[in-house]
């Protein structure tokens, strides 16, 4: 597959929940094509996007009217980051203990007793986190 081939842009109806098109690529050279084509650009007032500047560019030029926000898992999943790296600051010898590293990124409700216990010891260890 071609570098550009790896990555497909998904065109969905948020409002009616609907994917109306896939295509290959996510650059401008990939997708200016079909946008060109595309009716009813004007007409949009929200695109869903993931965090990359190049959809950002994209929206701005081809959905002159339309509000750009960011899609919820891009968001969660930029903060998890942030977190993790903050907790690998604080306690330096975090990046050893994949246990914890692993309790830490799971949701409260979905954490196994062992985990539970894991992660409490790690607090009480380190108040900080």
């Amino acid at each position: 597959l071609h570098k550009s081939q790896r990555f497909c842009t998904t065109f969905c109806d948020l409002k009616n929940r609907r994917i109306f098109d896939v295509q290959p690529g996510k650059s401008e050279a990939d997708l200016a094509k079909f946008l060109n084509k595309l009716k009813g650009r004007e007409q949009v007032r929200v695109v869903c996007i993931d965090l990359s500047s190049s959809y950002r560019s994209l929206v701005r030029r081809y959905f002159p009217n339309a509000r750009i926000v960011a899609d919820r898992f891009h968001v969660v999943r930029v903060i998890q980051h942030h977190f993790m790296q903050l907790a690998r600051h604080l306690v330096a010898n975090l990046k050893n203990h994949r246990g914890n590293l692993a309790a830490l990124r799971k949701a409260p409700e979905r954490l196994g007793e062992k985990q539970r216990k894991r992660l409490d010891k790690l607090f009480a260890a380190h108040p900080i986190l």
